[in-house]
């Protein structure tokens, strides 16, 4: 399949074919998006938006494709086409909650239009509920460490893996220093970051801090998980139990692979993502701005000074595992989310899965 016109013509068939028939119309499309012209990707978005086949999720693939340009004239498609019904089709509402993301400006003004045509706009009713100092930027794992797929997904096909990068290169993974309070277990190393990234822009440039924690702790259902860190950014346990007797963990878990990542500067269309939306596409693996939640936002408050703390970063499932086991999955492949005390030098770490 060379043009969107193939892609459309297989696209748009009879929803009575199954899954497995329409896969490898779903495996070409990917690449054919990365190289394909402007114009070609927008007739594509077009023609699914009209055809309203049970196939989203090749729009949804489509739309992360879509020119900045070319989103005004979709959108306003896609809202007069309801309008005139009376109600919102599925492919009205991918294309309009996926513009709620990738081109929010688009979207704010028509928060009322929307609401009467009964599409989720709670989102744009407040501010954001829980987020960093600091615009978002995006890990960069080497090639092939993250090296898993969904079914047949590519793990790097979307636009949020590709993102140009600073030269430099921060610890991952690996095992972390000192022991778990909770569990007398080794803790383990998450990430080195400037000070700046967990405590705020203000700190000493040359100052690194270790995020770590305790992976059994965390994954028996503890809940939050709480650090404070020294003047060299280490990171010391303050989930002692209450009765202050170790507590044997439901699981146990050694330290993540280790490797090196790069910090990557996020575009604005990237700014906001959102887990569902996603669907294993994305690069989900965040420092700064929005978190993507899961479930309800869920701040915690510092233990040391009760205050509430701010969103460092979130990490999301299917990191390798240093003993080769199979890849490490937040609860039941959920997404890890980091705060920070910047008065109190601590850290704190949350997991929410479906």
């Amino acid at each position: 399949m060379r043009t969107a016109s193939d892609f459309i013509a297989a696209l748009t068939v009879d929803d009575s074919l199954k899954a497995t028939q329409m896969q490898p119309v779903l495996e070409a499309l990917m690449p054919w998006l990365q190289r394909a012209p402007a114009v070609e990707v927008h007739q594509l978005a077009r023609a699914l938006l009209v055809a309203n086949t049970r196939w989203h999720v090749a729009l949804h693939d489509t739309l992360s494709w879509l020119a900045e340009g070319d989103w005004p004239a979709l959108v306003a498609a896609a809202l007069q086409s309801a309008q005139v019904r009376g109600s919102m089709s599925e492919a009205e509402r991918t294309v309009l909650e996926a513009a709620s993301y990738q081109q929010p400006e688009l979207i704010k003004p028509l928060i009322a239009t929307l609401a009467e045509l009964d599409c989720d706009v709670e989102r744009f009713e407040a501010e954001a509920q829980v987020q960093s100092a600091q615009a978002a930027m995006h890990l960069i794992f080497p090639a092939r460490y993250l090296d898993h797929a969904i079914a047949w997904i590519p793990r790097h096909w979307h636009p949020s893996w590709n993102l140009r990068h600073s030269p430099e290169r921060y610890r991952f993974g690996g095992v972390g220093a000192g022991n778990c309070q909770h569990c007398g277990e080794p803790l383990q190393h998450l990430i080195s970051l400037p000070a700046s990234k967990v405590f705020g822009s203000d700190q000493p440039a040359d100052q690194t801090v270790h995020l770590q924690l305790c992976l059994s702790c965390m994954e028996s259902g503890v809940g939050e998980l709480h650090y404070r860190h020294d003047e060299a950014g280490q990171a010391h346990c303050l989930n002692a139990a209450a009765d202050g007797q170790l507590q044997e963990p439901d699981w146990e878990y050694g330290p993540l692979r280790a490797t090196e990542v790069a910090l990557a500067e996020t575009p604005a269309r990237w700014q906001r993502q959102d887990w569902g939306q996603s669907n294993g596409r994305e690069n989900l693996y965040r420092v700064g701005g929005e978190p993507a939640w899961i479930q309800s936002p869920w701040q915690p408050l510092c233990t040391c000074c009760g205050q509430s703390m701010r969103f460092v970063l979130q990490l999301d499932s299917q990191i390798p595992q240093a003993d080769g086991a199979d890849a490490h999955y937040w609860g039941s492949g959920g997404m890890l989310y980091g705060f920070a005390c910047t008065p109190c030098a601590c850290s704190a770490f949350i997991t929410q899965y479906t």
